[in-house]
């Protein structure tokens, strides 16, 4: 996830991105937030976790279809 994001920054497609990023403060604020919803998943036995993969977004659309199934 943080490889992910530091790429997309670093590709800056849409000034979002660069935004998203200077928003967060640098990668230990994301890596922070990240950890901090891991641990909020943690305690909601129903929650859905759809995994993904870098540029797999059929995968992911699929994965969440799944889950709202």
């Amino acid at each position: 996830m943080l490889r992910r994001f530091a790429e997309r920054t670093r590709a800056a497609a849409e000034p979002e991105h660069v935004e998203a990023h200077e928003m967060l403060g640098g990668p230990a604020q994301l890596a922070a937030m990240y950890d901090r919803l891991v641990e909020l998943v943690a305690t909601r036995p129903k929650a859905a976790v759809v995994r993904t993969g870098h540029g797999l977004i059929r995968q992911a659309y699929e994965g969440l279809l799944e889950q709202l199934a």
